[in-house]
């Protein structure tokens, strides 16, 4: 019987945090969108509204508290970002040059390969939280030029009419459109080959971290780092994580090698 095929995404970070936050927590902190460096996602489009006479101030109110719940979700929504592998083209999402230098400290730091499987088991079981806080999704990311927004715009400004200032409700508008909202890049980003874990929420809470004792399953240190520190710790990080083996990355002709670590 073939044994079935486990999926593993990948997930970049410094060395720093992988000894000091990781390893003890045995979990991935998610980051706050308002911290993303792409600002369609950091940056709330609150739909612009037109200067007519039938707007009461009454439509005024009812949009500006619509429009706070928006300001919120962007505020203390948080999301987790991994590389899927593209087989089709050859390369695992561990062997990505720019994401090295780019978020594994330059070559100096880790890249983590978790089972998807594992994650989005997780993701099913739910999280403590009240109302919208309580929803947790794993998706893959589309990608688009120019974004396919998902409500309707004027020379790319969001936009609602007159009539709709009445009943505008951006919690439908949000979880209607939730895919284009926060599972959707630019195509400039293609070559991340993302996959997200996300978490919408409207209220501040605690930081969301997500459990990946049992799911890590590869963990491949950059190929400057110094031999010694894996050595002095190896044992450790291996009875941290029972499932996990142990990778040092080289790189021959611009391709990595991801050849198994031996203490020497």
């Amino acid at each position: 019987m073939e044994q079935e095929r486990i999926e593993i995404v990948y997930h970049y970070t410094k060395r720093s945090v992988f000894f000091e936050y990781i390893m003890i927590s045995k979990s991935l902190r998610m980051s706050k969108l308002e911290n993303s460096r792409d600002p369609y996602e950091s940056c709330p489009s609150s739909p612009y509204y037109p200067n007519a006479s039938s707007i009461t101030d009454e439509d005024v109110e009812h949009y500006e508290i619509e429009k706070k719940y928006l300001e919120d979700i962007y505020t203390n929504s948080r999301f987790l970002s991994f590389v899927k592998s593209d087989l089709d083209h050859s390369y695992e999402g561990c062997d990505k040059l720019r994401m090295w230098d780019q978020y594994g400290d330059g070559h100096n730091g880790v890249c983590l390969g978790v089972s998807r499987k594992g994650l989005e088991d997780f993701c099913d079981s739910n999280i403590s939280g009240a109302g919208d806080n309580k929803i947790l999704i794993p998706k893959d990311l589309s990608y688009n030029h120019p974004i396919d927004y998902p409500v309707s715009t004027f020379f790319g400004i969001p936009q609602i009419s007159a009539a709709e200032m009445k009943t505008y409700n951006a919690r439908t508008t949000i979880k209607s459109g939730i895919e284009k909202f926060f599972f959707q890049k630019d195509s400039d980003y293609r070559d991340e080959n993302e996959f997200r874990i996300f978490r919408l929420a409207e209220n501040a809470e605690d930081p969301t971290y997500i459990p990946i004792q049992e799911s890590l399953l590869e963990i491949i240190f950059g190929h400057k780092t110094d031999r010694t520190i894996i050595d002095k710790y190896k044992n450790i990080i291996l009875a941290t994580f029972p499932n996990a083996k142990l990778f040092l990355a080289a790189w021959a002709s611009g391709q990595m090698i991801k050849s198994h670590y031996n203490m020497r």
